[in-house]
């Protein structure tokens, strides 16, 4: 990993794709054959849900589940911009999970040169509060409640685990559970990932993109057996700054 976030501003003309399928709206429905592969990281060791590591409070984290949330799949030619074709008016979701490479949209077949592609962390303030988990078909990614309150939207990024502090005497205190979620940030656009990059896709055959994820900055931000919730007040300015320091040290490397 080489890269920060990398936000691109492109001042080409945006071009959107239309499908013919005439099935009912169902996310399972629709084609996919463009997929990212999320890499998570701590310091350059890859981070599964059994692994164990010494943060810079001398405290022992475990992270079992990790959520980022993505939007709008493009690529990119040296003339056009392309979103991926959906049935959900262009728009659509994906999220980066533990549990491994996740379908992000459909692009029709062709050389891609002179160009690259990209999707952006987050969403718009439109989708991020009005939408509601039950408002999608099942197994889309905006139907999961876990990353979804009331009034505050979806997390964009959401970590939860244990952490443990082996210096406290009394054991049933030694382990707790903590939760770090980015949410309803005001004044919030989804930040733009862009990676220059030549490829060929065929409807025949997925392509997956690789993203690097590190989370070390993130994760020792903050004392988190002191502090095991982070980011679950949104509506109060100290929680706005740190869910915002949060959000600043995540890296993100598309590949």
């Amino acid at each position: 990993m080489t890269r920060k976030i990398l936000v691109a501003l492109l001042g080409i003309l945006f071009f959107g794709c239309n499908k013919d399928i005439k099935e009912t709206l169902n996310f399972q429905y629709e084609r996919r054959n463009i997929y990212v592969g999320p890499v998570f990281f701590y310091r350059g060791t890859i981070v599964s849900p059994d692994t164990v590591f010494m943060t810079d409070y001398n405290t022992y984290v475990r992270i079992q589940s990790i959520h980022v949330l993505f939007s709008n799949f493009y690529v990119t030619t040296g003339t056009d911009t392309f979103y991926t074709d959906t049935l959900l008016r262009n728009k659509h979701f994906f999220t980066a999970t533990y549990s491994g490479i996740t379908p992000a949209g459909y692009m029709r077949a062709g050389i891609y040169t002179n160009g690259g592609y990209g999707y952006f962390l987050g969403l718009d303030s439109a989708v991020n509060y009005g939408s509601r988990p039950e408002n999608y078909p099942e197994n889309h990614p905006l139907a999961n409640p876990s990353i979804w309150e009331k009034d505050a939207g979806y997390d964009f990024f959401q970590m939860t685990g244990t952490v443990t502090d082996s210096s406290v005497t009394d054991s049933t205190l030694r382990t707790k559970p903590f939760r770090i979620r980015v949410r309803n940030l005001q004044n919030f656009k989804p930040v733009n990932l862009f990676q220059l990059k030549n490829f060929n896709i065929d409807n025949q055959n997925r392509i997956v993109f690789e993203c690097y994820i590190g989370i070390d900055s993130v994760i020792n931000l903050y004392n988190l057996y002191q502090n095991p919730s982070v980011g679950g007040t949104s509506f109060t300015l100290s929680s706005q700054d740190s869910m915002r320091n949060i959000f600043n040290k995540l890296y993100i490397d598309p590949q």
